[in-house]
């Protein structure tokens, strides 16, 4: 799956773990690891970052090819 990152500067292939996270800041963000990528996207609490990741995973499981970052 290819993911269009929020600040839409990057497109990558997600082949690995990504999950909901608070930085040490206190932002709230989805990042994936497996390609050692700096974040993905930053919202405005866990909550939502969590909303994002189920996105992410139900296009996953139901195939589709690419998911685009929530601006919010």
């Amino acid at each position: 799956m290819k993911i269009f990152t929020q600040d839409r500067t990057r497109i990558f292939s997600f082949s690995g773990d990504v999950w909901a996270t608070e930085t040490p800041d206190g932002g709230h963000v989805v990042a994936e690891k497996a390609n050692g990528s700096p974040y993905i996207g930053t919202y405005k609490d866990i909550d939502r970052a969590s909303e994002v990741l189920k996105e992410i995973f139900q296009y996953y499981r139901d195939g589709k090819k690419s998911y685009i970052m929530p601006l919010e």
